[in-house]
């Protein structure tokens, strides 16, 4: 009697089969995690962006506000952008250092990425006086009185509590804000930038490894945006500025696997301004760069 069945080499076919089928489907399942992964984190790096940045932003619209002069540019007192001594009225005290460390001038603390060589991050800091009590600062602290300015300062510093596998320099580096607070000086009398203004502040947006500003100002010949480093080489005459441009560059919390994660990737933040992340880098990133205009309501008069 005849029997029905499989050959040996019948069931050796089926089973090379049945092996490249299940490892077609096990690649496609790893690769649709890895995207996935990839989205996640790109999804939660733009949110805490846009969280971060929608805060500052609020702040530095107050900036100039309860000024007698719409002026902002180095020299004015109680201008809304704060770049030396010379923009607090007189009688207030400042530090010693205050020009070379505290001012809108670019900070000593290295950025994580370069062009014909390295850059450094920017520091912004702005000054208002309060149209009302109850709200609160950057750094959390609540105003309490309108007779006084208040003076806010965004930096780039070391995070003091940052994750297990950030061991390096470049990895702890946070977006950070500090406020201090000076009473309206009477005619003849003193008052003190409090010393808070000095500290290490509130963390608003964490993994920055770049911070830049720009102005948007105009002169005799219209307007036109510059940088930071720039507008300060125009000495002694500087245009007004009528808003900030502000930067940043972040990275995801955790590292990543994929190849798809450039090692070395470029970022052009401006038409003119491409930057590139620095070789030898540990881990690999999801990173992304985000770039915010700020008008200046309070800088918009006299014209």
């Amino acid at each position: 009697m005849k029997q029905n069945g499989f050959t040996l080499i019948e069931l050796m076919i089926a089973l090379v089969l049945g092996l490249i089928v299940t490892a077609s489907a096990i690649l496609l399942f790893l690769s649709g995690q890895r995207n996935l992964a990839l989205q996640h984190s790109a999804s939660l790096l733009q949110d805490d962006q846009s969280f971060g940045l929608s805060y500052i932003t609020s702040h530095i619209r107050l900036a100039n506000l309860n000024n007698n002069l719409s002026i902002i540019k180095p020299g004015i007192a109680k201008s809304g952008i704060v770049f030396d001594q010379n923009n607090f009225p007189d009688g207030v005290k400042v530090a010693e250092e205050f020009d070379t460390e505290y001012g809108s001038l670019t900070t000593n603390e290295d950025s994580n990425f370069t062009r014909s060589a390295d850059i450094k991050n920017d520091q912004l800091v702005i000054q208002y006086r309060p149209a009302e009590v109850g709200g609160f600062d950057c750094a959390g602290g609540k105003i309490e009185s309108r007779h006084q300015f208040v003076v806010e300062r965004y930096f780039i510093r070391i995070d003091t509590n940052p994750a297990s596998h950030e061991t390096e320099s470049q990895e702890k580096q946070v977006l950070a804000c500090a406020a201090g607070r000076y009473r309206i000086p009477e005619e003849t009398g003193n008052t003190t930038l409090d010393s808070s203004f000095y500290g290490k502040g509130e963390v608003i947006l964490k993994r920055v490894e770049l911070f830049k500003v720009r102005f948007l100002v105009q002169d005799e010949t219209g307007k036109k945006y510059i940088s930071l480093e720039d507008y300060k080489k125009l000495t002694p005459s500087y245009p007004r500025i009528l808003s900030v441009q502000l930067a940043v560059i972040s990275r995801a919390a955790e590292p990543s696997n994929d190849n798809a994660v450039v090692l070395a990737p470029k970022f052009k933040l401006w038409t003119d301004f491409e930057v590139m992340l620095k070789s030898g880098q540990v881990r690999r990133y999801l990173r992304t760069p985000l770039v915010q205009t700020v008008a200046l309501r309070n800088a918009l008069g006299d014209r």
